[in-house]
């Protein structure tokens, strides 16, 4: 029986993952959580083997050996204290990394510094103060060859990387491209979520509202979108912006400015929902703008999709790419006012569904969870051979 280690923080798509592990007959899985000194998760439904570790503890000769006794690890985002972590760990696992985004995305020097529009670098600048000269000492620092920065790091734990496993392969050609030692690292596809728990499959748009981005995250380019829908013609339409995660002084800016240029138009998410209520609250909008500049928000534009929602996003956006090989009917985000959002038609609303119920339908996600397991599976057998 294959031993595989999950290295992840506290995330409620993690109780997905877990579950989709649970159901394959062919592992048996330990499932670590890193947590501020060591609490229980609070968006992780509780396990039997599900045990939280303060990142101090990372480090110990324990965890260490602790992790050496598997024959798989899979770090879901490989982060500084996971690069650091394997880095230093002396193992024949099989170790696979699964990029959530920020990993990458927002550690590269190239790939980080083309995410912001310059009205929302302007704000993002701004809000970080005096960390803006942290960053930049820190950036000195490692080129001087003083101090590692996180990049740094990731590359150095790269060379332990056997597979990679992002939710869009466009994301893999990235990371290929942009990171050293990545040459020996394979292909491997993994979705966190399914047709099932992305939407009630029989649930559909009710409303003709607009969802506006995913989080309190500078990504999502707010102040750009939100000027462009300024000029738009919004009538009675409510522009629902989820602010609930990310940054608190970013969220409260954002909601200030959407106030301000939307007026009673702009309604801010705020307060922790569960899904089923979230569903609903989405289920009114019609529309769902995306302004990223990097793949963010899969779960929520395949929930948008599969309720029969257009989507708009910047053709800049890996997922765009992703989304037009895939067949899913959507359109570019077009900043002319001029043009009219038009809701998506019932016929393609139709199309969508199917495409994703190829896509991500419970059979395909547990096809990717067995894949996984044969790699580890393989390469343990090549190990003791």
């Amino acid at each position: 029986m294959i031993r595989i280690l999950h290295l992840t923080y506290d995330f409620s798509f993690i109780n997905f993952v877990i579950n989709s592990f649970e159901e394959n007959p062919n592992c048996v899985c330990e499932y670590i959580t890193v947590t501020k000194e060591g609490s229980p998760p609070e968006n992780i439904a509780q396990h039997d083997r599900l045990r939280s570790i303060a990142k101090q503890e990372l480090s110990s000769e324990q965890f260490k050996q602790f992790a050496k006794s598997f024959d798989g690890i899979l770090f879901h985002s490989l982060s500084l204290d996971f690069s650091k972590f394997l880095s230093n760990l002396e193992t024949s696992a099989t170790c696979i990394w699964l990029p959530w985004g920020a990993d990458f995305y927002q550690t590269h020097p190239e790939l980080k510094n083309n995410l912001l529009l310059p009205q929302t670098l302007k704000l993002d600048s701004r809000l970080k103060g005096i960390k803006r000269y942290n960053d930049k000492l820190k950036q000195i620092l490692s080129v001087l060859g003083i101090r590692k920065n996180e990049y740094q790091h990731q590359e150095e734990a790269l060379k332990k990387i056997k597979y990679i496993a992002p939710v869009i392969s466009e994301d893999y050609e990235l990371i290929k491209k942009h990171f050293q030692n990545t040459e020996n690292a394979s292909f491997l596809k993994f979705c966190y979520g399914n047709t099932n728990t992305f939407s009630e499959p029989k649930a559909r748009i009710t409303g003709n509202n607009i969802l506006l981005g995913n989080s309190a995250s500078p990504t999502n380019n707010h102040i750009e979108a939100i000027d462009f829908l300024s000029k738009t013609q919004l009538e009675d339409k409510l522009v629902i912006t989820p602010l609930t995660y990310g940054n608190k002084n970013y969220a409260n800016h954002i909601e200030e400015y959407g106030k301000h240029k939307l007026g009673k138009n702009f309604h801010a998410l705020r307060r922790h929902m569960s899904l089923s209520d979230y569903i609903t609250t989405i289920r009114s909008c019609s529309i769902y703008i995306l302004n990223h500049r990097r793949q963010q928000a899969l779960g929520n534009i395949y929930a948008m999709l599969y309720l029969g929602a257009k989507l708009l996003i910047r053709k800049d956006n890996p997922t765009f790419t992703f989304l037009q090989k895939a067949g899913i009917v959507f359109d570019e985000l077009d900043t002319d006012p001029s043009k009219p959002i038009s809701p998506l038609s019932t016929s393609s609303a139709t199309h969508n569904r199917q495409t994703l119920d190829r896509m991500i339908s419970p059979e395909k996600t547990k096809e990717n969870t067995q894949n996984i397991v044969n790699a580890i599976k393989s390469n343990s057998t090549k190990q003791h051979a």
